[in-house]
């Protein structure tokens, strides 16, 4: 088939649905707005993905690079802290806080009160 425009794609294929041309012609217009098809699906599907992997890069830079200390909980254990938190901690090493209970850190000491404040225990 001849590369023509979409727009002449479909007209051709209405013209020949409503004539009731040749049914081959109509399945060759037919396989080739769907191949079309398949191709644009793609094409905005990869442009989604590399919009979504910019988009978590700019939020993993954010968070890694904030002036304010990050500390990502699961059942109150430490699963990420961003520079700052360890700087904030006191920490040199990942492995000194990651999969610690955070209240560790805060249930004694002068940072009792705002211990109690930030999680309300």
């Amino acid at each position: 088939m001849h590369s023509i425009a979409d727009q002449e794609l479909l007209t051709a294929y209405s013209t020949a649905l409503e004539s009731s041309l040749d049914i081959e012609f109509v399945k060759q217009i037919r396989k080739e707005l769907l191949r079309r098809n398949i191709l644009i699906e793609r094409r905005e599907g990869s442009i989604l993905t590399k919009m979504l992997g910019k988009a978590e890069l700019d939020y993993d830079q954010l968070v890694k690079y904030s002036l304010e200390a990050i500390f990502v909980l699961q059942h109150w254990k430490v699963i990420y802290v961003n520079q700052t938190g360890f700087n904030f901690l006191g920490l040199s090493y990942p492995d000194e806080i990651i999969g610690v209970d955070i209240r560790h850190f805060f249930a004694s000491g002068p940072s009792w009160r705002f211990y109690r404040a930030v999680f309300q225990y």
